[in-house]
């Protein structure tokens, strides 16, 4: 048995990095697509109706929030019954929870359909001659809504079997789609509608490629099950939480640029927000990482504990290390590189700026691991209620240091709440989960620990390329102490055993 698990090890570790590898190129590569297209359709299209265009984009992203968490649910709930030898009643679950999820893609719908001229005036004040096309536009996205929320059940079904590579080989093509169908729109018509439309379609066919491969696999039509009354609250108990959080979480996300406008200017938000949208686009790196662990967490736990522990363990490790290298890196020659891309004016102003948001974007990308962890286990409760406890505390440590250091506090809040974010997830998955608690301590040090070395690095008064050679010694010294200790930085006294 034991040498079957030995064997074992390797396999699943290498199934999980392709993938990884499958989820960095589903995400990635849209982004390079992005890169071409997006001049173009600025020009194309205009700067409004191309700002209307990024909040159709948005607007699809934010509207999955209607699955309520569902989706997240079915991925773990799947995960548990596969690990183990109680599947009798997955066929009812799926079904249970599609058919829950569908019904919030009307309500969806229909919640769109009778706000959308509130929305249009009042919030996002479109000037009278785009109303009739933005109101077209959409109610377009509006019919398109049941499938955008449906695509996540039949997403975190194929999560649910590990079938990354369906999805990304999906998910390329809808992010393709994104940017070049309104570019080939631009062709015909610059108006916004027809843009929607093509959106909308694109998502609509994404949803029935993901329910084909759904049914390829066996996780649908293997059995007939049954919408049953009796897995709801187990399915909703688990989302509505999820949900908490997936609300709270843009909150927090977008607060800063609302506060920077109101206690300073807009004038100075773009010194900020160009930064912080540069680090929101670098943060699909470690969510690549993220949405392969959470089915395999969910699995592991109640099937192969100890499984699981290693796996949260090598998780963290391979997760500090992938981080570490291109945040280090950026961080020291992040003047320079704003300098090439906007001008001397623009980098003297936010090079301080992007280098804070960045120490904050690596101790994020370590804390989504116990986050992960802890909703993949049956606490997503414990998530949710955290982010209810650092709203509050955010918005009074920005708009105090925002007054003390002007725009630089925004960012310094930002990391500071990333990092109190960090300190409470190790701390309550510890807690919950005691067989991690020392581990969750360690990685707690070992995390502050590269923070203040990569802070060091960030703003010391010396050479670049001194700097840069401290930090390849020190990345590479953990990488190799790592693989030859099995354990990490503040571990290392069952290394050299200290006691």
């Amino acid at each position: 048995m034991d040498l079957k698990n030995k064997s074992e090890k390797p396999r699943n570790l290498h199934q999980m990095m392709k993938n990884v590898g499958w989820n960095l190129f589903g995400t990635g590569f849209p982004l390079i697509i992005a890169v071409y297209a997006i001049p173009q359709l600025i020009e194309g299209f205009g700067s409004t109706r191309f700002g209307l265009l990024t909040l159709i984009w948005a607007m699809i992203g934010y509207f999955s929030i209607f699955d309520l968490g569902l989706g997240r649910a079915l991925t773990k709930l799947v995960s548990e019954r596969l690990g183990t030898a109680q599947q009798q009643d997955l066929p009812d679950l799926v079904k249970t929870s599609i058919a829950l999820i569908a019904s919030l893609g009307v309500f969806a719908t229909l919640f769109v359909f009778c706000g959308s001229t509130w929305l249009l005036r009042e919030i996002l004040h479109v000037t009278p001659d785009l109303m009739i096309e933005s109101s077209y536009a959409v109610w377009v996205l509006a019919i398109s809504l049941p499938f955008v929320v449906l695509s996540s059940a039949l997403i975190g079904l194929l999560e649910a079997y590990k079938e990354f590579k369906q999805i990304n080989l999906i998910r390329v093509t809808l992010g393709i789609s994104n940017f070049l169908g309104p570019l080939i729109v631009l062709h015909w018509s610059n108006s916004i509608y027809y843009a929607t439309t093509v959106l909308a379609l694109a998502r609509i066919l994404s949803t029935i490629l993901y329910g084909r491969c759904c049914y390829q696999v066996g996780a649908l039509g293997k059995t007939k099950g049954k919408v049953k009354k009796s897995l709801f609250r187990q399915i909703f108990k688990f989302g509505a939480w999820i949900t908490v959080s997936n609300i709270i979480s843009p909150i927090m996300v977008q607060m800063d640029r609302f506060v920077i406008s109101s206690v300073l200017s807009v004038s100075v938000l773009a010194y900020y927000s160009v930064p912080a949208d540069m680090i929101n686009r670098l943060s699909f790196f470690p969510a690549a990482i993220i949405s392969v662990l959470f089915p395999a967490f969910s699995s592991l736990w109640v099937s192969k504990r100890e499984s699981g522990i290693a796996l949260f363990t090598r998780s963290c490790r391979i997760m500090t290390i992938a981080v570490a290298i291109p945040t280090v890196f950026i961080v020291i020659y992040a003047n320079q590189g704003l300098e090439i891309w906007l001008g001397t004016n623009f980098s003297a102003k936010s090079t301080v700026i992007f280098q804070w948001l960045l120490i904050g974007f690596f101790v994020n990308s370590i804390a989504r691991i116990p986050h992960t962890l802890l909703q993949s286990t049956g606490h997503p409760d414990a998530t949710a209620k955290l982010h209810l406890l650092e709203l509050p505390i955010y918005g009074i440590v920005l708009w105090w240091l925002l007054n003390k250091y002007g725009v630089i506090g925004a960012a310094i809040a930002w990391t500071f709440r990333i990092s109190l974010d960090m300190v409470l997830l190790f701390i309550t998955a510890g807690t919950l989960l005691p067989t991690i608690k020392r581990l969750c301590w360690n990685w707690i040090g070992s995390t502050l620990f590269f923070t203040v070395i990569i802070s060091g690095l960030a703003f010391l008064n010396l050479g670049n390329h001194l700097k840069l050679i401290m930090a390849i010694g020190l990345v590479s010294f953990y990488g190799i102490f790592s693989y030859l200790a099995k354990t990490d930085v503040i571990g290392m006294k069952k290394f050299i055993r200290l006691k």
